[in-house]
């Protein structure tokens, strides 16, 4: 899992000068060579006081392989992550990777923090199939600035 521009290139950092300032990003999935895959679930851990993640919108949460999905989200404070799950009645298929889903980011703070995937705790970052769960093959995150770096 990555997060993504609008054109679902790699980003490793948005920036976010100002409190209240939002922008929405795309979650994808490489290396996804089960074709029975139903169901995506996303966690991230992360401060609520310095960000803010939500479904956007303007965009749907599901979206690209599980565009029209039913969804759900909520947030494991045990675990300080805020966790999304998009499923489907069908599968995926034959595709090995692409684009998930859509997440807003709104600054809360002028902290400059790192998001990351999470593989651990309640309802970690996965994959599922009928009855067998699948762990992403390399989990990224992105760091929210203040200014642009450099």
């Amino acid at each position: 899992m990555h997060f993504a521009d609008g054109d679902g290139a790699a980003i490793d950092h948005i920036v976010l000068g100002e409190v209240g300032d939002s922008a929405v990003v795309q979650v994808h999935a490489s290396g996804l060579n089960h074709p029975n895959v139903n169901v995506a679930q996303v966690s991230i851990r992360h401060n609520e006081s310095v960000v803010t993640i939500a479904a956007p919108s303007s965009e749907p949460l599901c979206d690209g392989m599980f565009e029209g999905a039913f969804s759900a989200s909520g947030r494991a404070e045990e675990d300080g992550a805020t966790w999304f799950v998009c499923g489907i009645t069908g599968t995926v298929g034959l595709q090995s990777g692409g684009h998930v889903m859509n997440l807003e980011i709104t600054r809360v703070s002028v902290s400059e923090p790192e998001l990351a995937f999470s593989s651990t705790g309640l309802l970690p970052t996965q994959f599922f199939e009928p009855n067998v769960s699948y762990d992403p093959d390399v989990l990224g995150s992105i760091r929210v600035l203040l200014e642009p770096p450099g």
